[in-house]
């Protein structure tokens, strides 16, 4: 190895050096070194989203379609206003009907991207609608907000992370 070899390999992306001849205890160490600094990089981005599946879990719904996740995400930003708009007018105009459907759709739609706890909020805005309960709807809709715009936040981050393989 020629000086300054470790440092320029290092500096241009590599995770690790070794040099010839390779020593099978320093090879497993450096393993080890990378693998504990991959699985600390994985865990930090998986924890970074409080209200969606896991990036991990997310790519396996689209067979690991980074490009294709993030216009979902795109798409669903652009809709859910439209959706939580719905809902507001119905709870305005006291349209139980509207309510419904409009929490049914974000139910479902939340759901894509495995954000439970707003699941579990629309659904309990879509029962009170369906059982005319307004004053219910009303509380379940505040509830249902926080959700979503918790999502919008992880969606907004999903979104902004550079693709890290492009669609064939």
């Amino acid at each position: 190895a020629m000086k300054g070899d470790k440092e320029e390999c290092l500096s241009a992306g590599m995770d690790g050096y070794l040099s010839k001849p390779i020593r099978i205890e320093e090879l497993k160490r450096a393993m080890s070194e990378v693998n504990q600094t991959q699985n600390t990089s994985q865990s930090s981005k998986q924890e970074a989203f409080r209200a969606i599946g896991s990036l991990e879990s997310l790519l396996d719904s689209v067979m690991g379609d980074r490009v294709l996740l993030a216009e979902m995400a795109e798409l669903w930003l652009a809709d859910s206003a439209k959706q939580e708009s719905q809902i507001r007018k119905g709870l305005d105009s006291d349209n139980a009907t509207m309510v419904q459907r409009g929490a049914h759709a974000i139910k479902g739609s939340v759901g894509t991207f495995q954000a439970s706890a707003a699941q579990d909020a629309a659904n309990q805005l879509e029962i009170a609608a369906k059982n005319a309960d307004m004053a219910g709807a009303k509380m379940a809709f505040e509830r249902l907000s926080t959700q979503i715009d918790q999502v919008r936040h992880d969606l907004r981050q999903l979104t902004a992370a550079p693709p890290t393989e492009e669609r064939p």
